[in-house]
């Protein structure tokens, strides 16, 4: 499946989610991966590299350079006719865009330091000052 949603805005692309099929060696081995990826090499518009894999179990492959539209549908498009692909779609950087206005906030648990427990600072995470906080889960 190729989810072509992030091709949406003019932007150029040069990062995208693969999700290989469970029980491939692809799933199993990202260095399956970049092989795999040569060997393809010349059905896509730029070279192809394995960044990394995600907790989710799907993967960041990058290509090495920007592609239009055009290029990036055609990149996905081949990498989703590997019969080991699930799904292929845009790496689009999600930002937020507002502080959440939940009137019981302040009765939910696990945002706020108790003792012996974890918590999350969840502000961090609704912080849309334009920095970029790093998570912070903390005993």
């Amino acid at each position: 499946m190729v989810n072509t949603s992030g091709l949406a805005t003019s932007a150029t692309k040069d990062r995208f989610i693969v999700k290989y099929r469970i029980g491939t060696t692809e799933r199993v081995s990202p260095s399956v991966i970049q092989s795999t990826l040569d060997r393809r090499a010349s059905t896509f518009p730029a070279r192809a590299r394995h960044l990394r894999r995600l907790g989710a179990g799907a993967d960041i492959i990058t290509a090495d350079r920007k592609l239009n539209r055009k290029e990036a549908r055609t990149f996905m498009q081949n990498i989703a006719s590997d019969r080991n692909v699930e799904y292929v779609e845009v790496d689009t950087p999600m930002h937020i865009d507002a502080i959440p206005n939940d009137s019981n906030y302040s009765m939910q648990w696990g945002y706020t330091p108790n003792a012996g427990t974890y918590y999350v600072t969840l502000s961090a995470f609704t912080n849309v000052s334009g920095v970029s906080p790093a998570v912070s889960i903390t005993q």
